[in-house]
């Protein structure tokens, strides 16, 4: 088995990967797009349309399972003005549209992943509150 691709040896490479697409569950609304974010594991494992649905290496640790994560130098714009509104403390981020509560970020704490190897990003979202789209590469199917 391969070993896991980590987000920093993706930052800076051509974006040859499916698009992966998270929209509101409520509202149908795209809230982030691989192609602009890097969406990572609780393990800092980049998530793609390869890995995404399998769970990586620790599938037993519940903040890999339940939550994804983002790097905060590639939030969507949207994240950004709601972050900004509490000046970049703690809060909870919503759909930009339905105000469905989507995940939270909280750049104040710093706390670790439920299996303690791993210290979490500050900004994440809860999977079950996002509906997920793969588009292909090499063309403009939905799987």
């Amino acid at each position: 088995m391969s070993e896991p691709i980590k987000w920093v040896d993706l930052l800076g490479c051509e974006k040859t990967m499916s698009q992966l697409i998270a929209k509101c569950k409520k509202c149908r609304n795209p809230v982030i797009d691989s192609r602009d974010s890097r969406i990572i594991s609780g393990h800092e494992v980049v998530l793609n349309s390869t890995n995404f649905f399998r769970p990586d290496g620790d599938a037993t640790c519940e903040d890999t399972i339940n939550s994804l994560y983002l790097m905060e130098q590639t939030l969507p714009d949207w994240m950004i003005s709601q972050i900004d509104q509490v000046e970049w403390i703690k809060g909870k981020l919503n759909c930009s549209q339905c105000q469905a509560r989507l995940g939270s970020f909280d750049f104040v704490s710093g706390r670790k992943c439920n299996c303690g190897k791993f210290v979490l990003p500050p900004v994440h979202m809860i999977k079950n509150k996002l509906d997920f789209t793969i588009l292909d590469k090499n063309t403009t199917n939905v799987t």
